[in-house]
């Protein structure tokens, strides 16, 4: 294999790795959005306008999250796919061609 396909082979498994990380960081996040329950007495000064208002941007943030954590992974998993089909790809042409240049 050619070096600059190697590195570039590489990089596509090294961005797999950082939209994987992305993904694992997202649902920490995600996972830490279910620890700001606060109630509505906490907003008795508010009142119940303002701990709708937070609710609902609780759970938007959370679904973003939610999307994001979803999203990074498929990424990740497109990008190992795209190496992976190539490497198979490749390997097989290469028996192909091998094939062709062997003497009969």
């Amino acid at each position: 294999m050619a070096r600059e396909l190697k590195v570039a082979l590489d990089a596509l498994s090294d961005d797999a790795q950082t939209w994987h990380q992305a993904s694992v960081t997202l649902r920490r996040v995600c996972q830490g959005i279910d620890g700001l329950a606060l109630s509505s007495d906490d907003f008795s000064w508010a009142g119940s306008a303002a701990y709708a208002a937070y609710c609902d941007v609780v759970t938007v943030v959370g679904g973003y999250l939610a999307d994001g954590v979803q999203e990074a992974e498929q990424v990740a998993h497109a990008l190992r796919g795209v190496r992976a089909e190539y490497e198979r790809r490749d390997g097989a042409v290469s028996v192909v061609f091998a094939r062709l240049w062997e003497p009969a």
